[in-house]
């Protein structure tokens, strides 16, 4: 019986390298443009017509995200909402880091094989990050995220790095569901110093030049 959702492999939207579009199933596309970049797109049919709502660039976006954008955007479609206007809306109220986290919990909790690791990711989106939780995701920048990691960066290095991981993995579910600009947080004047070109550093290696 064919999978009717996770039909594309990481592996797969990696290598694609042909104009098109391509369906994960569920609604969710990969799209591919004539110059070869990508792209992830959510549609559905409502009372006849069809809609269509981006969800971000891939690999900004990874496959991984975009399935959960669009298992939200599935969500409301259920509930009988428009995903499109639900998600214009969180624009608007703003969410702020701590509700993003504790959304992110919920929704990875079944991924993860033991206690320990939950445990793990819970303490680092409440207990470690306490001082941003109430800071609105979309205003998140290189200042907070140093803020936490610097005093752990050089006595607990593997912590600071795990920890970094998983603050990326929020914002890029943030991301996913328009509740922040794609871009990671940008260079502090340390990493634009190792960074002429003036380019954004991505989150998982700005903190190490710094």
């Amino acid at each position: 019986m064919a999978r009717t959702t996770n039909k594309l492999s990481a592996v797969e939207v990696k290598n694609i390298n042909k104009k098109g579009r391509y369906s994960d199933g569920g609604g969710l596309y990969l799209r591919v443009s004539p110059t070869l970049s990508k792209s992830w797109v959510f549609r559905w049919v409502r009372n006849g017509t069809e809609n269509e709502m981006g969800l971000g660039p891939y690999p900004t976006v990874s496959l991984a995200t975009a399935r959960d954008a669009a298992f939200e955007a599935r969500r409301h479609l259920t509930a009988k909402r428009n995903p499109k206007t639900e998600r214009d809306r969180d624009r608007e109220t703003g969410r702020t880091s701590g509700d993003v986290a504790d959304e992110f919990l919920v929704a990875k909790y079944g991924n993860w094989s033991n206690e320990k690791t939950r445990w793990q990711w819970q303490h680092t989106l409440t207990q470690f990050s306490k001082s941003i939780r109430c800071v609105p995701v979309s205003e998140i920048d290189t200042a907070h995220v140093l803020k936490l990691l610097k005093p752990v960066w050089t006595s607990k290095p593997e912590t600071a790095a795990k920890a970094r991981m998983r603050l990326e993995a929020v914002l890029d579910y943030a991301a996913a569901h328009g509740w922040r600009s794609i871009e990671n947080p940008p260079c502090s004047t340390g990493q634009i110093q190792h960074n002429p070109t003036g380019q954004k550093c991505p989150l998982n290696t700005y903190i190490r030049t710094t």
